[in-house]
């Protein structure tokens, strides 16, 4: 009979005591095991060896080096990081309460987390790589696509999204250079998927959220990996949408959606137009609920959206479209 393995978490603060304050917490916690704990500074990812973590819990206000740090770690993460901002108390029971929080993403992860007892310590996975060319249903995999505006229209929407929603996303969205670990910071905060950055050779899985880095070109293999190579990505809007939602759409094929949100411009009209000649779907951002209503409204006069609605609405269509799949599952 399969049972659950636990929730691997990699623990991360500078400060000795907040970081054994939240060991404890996480160790007397039914569903999770700490298998590594100590500084960010210094850290690798590999030096967990044989039992690599499913997740990795960062205390931001023990951390000394501040944003480069945290830009490190998310590109070489090879697991969602999740970032603790608030202090660590005593009373009402926090550290029991963020340990449930961590416990629920394993609930939450079903069978994506699970080995028969007795077998080796193999890597446990929150959820199982989305497939390329996946055409059943509803598209399982999302491109999000914004500009100016974008952060606060992204905001609403994965903040309109259930734990266990059958899809996972990618996420391009125009910023400056040294900005990715704070716009995946901001999105997680109140998010319920794991928002992370993007790490060349892993798989987009299900329900979790990628952000493409600014500095280098993103693309797909057949497979589905990710490539993320030092080369400059055509035109000057970094990341290219356009770019993002091609490949998605060339990879994914009818199991590929494009959501566009807030921005300035057309960036993301091209790659449209590509992920839905390949049978894919493309929602917009309404424009009366979009800071800058220009790049969804060029998606519109193209004649490629099936949908428009508030970030709000957008995603609770997509919950109801996900529904009959899941239901059938």
């Amino acid at each position: 009979m399969p049972e659950r393995a636990p929730l691997h978490v990699a623990l991360l603060a500078d400060d000795p005591e907040r970081r054994s304050a939240l060991q404890r917490a996480l160790a007397g916690q039914r569903g999770l095991e700490v298998v590594w704990d100590g500084a960010l500074a210094g850290f690798d990812p590999e030096r967990l060896g044989a039992r690599p973590a499913d997740l990795i819990l960062v205390d931001l206000p023990a951390l000394s080096g501040g944003v480069d740090q945290c830009e490190r770690l998310l590109r070489q993460a090879p697991c969602p990081v999740l970032f603790n901002e608030g202090p660590v108390r005593a009373e009402m029971d926090w550290h029991g309460i963020m340990a449930r929080k961590l416990d629920a993403l394993a609930r939450v992860a079903g069978p994506g987390v699970t080995r028969s007892a007795g077998e080796g310590e193999g890597p446990a996975t929150l959820a199982r790589p989305l497939t390329p060319g996946h055409a059943e249903g509803s598209p399982r995999v999302w491109a999000l696509g914004a500009s100016l505006g974008g952060p606060d229209a992204l905001t609403r929407f994965l903040g309109g999204l259930p734990a266990a929603v059958e899809a996972g996303f990618i996420l391009a969205q125009h910023m400056g250079p040294g900005m990715l670990p704070l716009l995946v910071e901001q999105l997680g905060r109140d998010a319920a998927l794991p928002v992370r950055a993007a790490s060349p050779g892993e798989r987009l899985r299900m329900g979790e959220v990628l952000v493409v880095p600014v500095d280098r070109s993103f693309r797909l293999t057949p497979a589905g990996e990710i490539q993320l190579a030092a080369e400059p990505a055509a035109g000057s809007l970094r990341p290219s949408i356009d770019d993002v939602f091609a490949t998605v759409g060339e990879c994914y094929g009818a199991g590929a959606g494009a959501i566009v949100f807030s921005g300035m411009g057309q960036d993301g009209l091209r790659g449209a137009r590509v992920l839905r000649d390949h049978g894919g779907l493309v929602w917009a951002q309404d424009s009366a609920s979009a800071a800058i209503g220009s790049m969804p409204d060029a998606v519109r006069r193209a004649g490629l959206v099936s949908r428009s609605g508030t970030p709000e609405e957008l995603a609770r269509q997509l919950v109801a479209e996900l529904q009959p799949v899941t239901a059938g599952a």
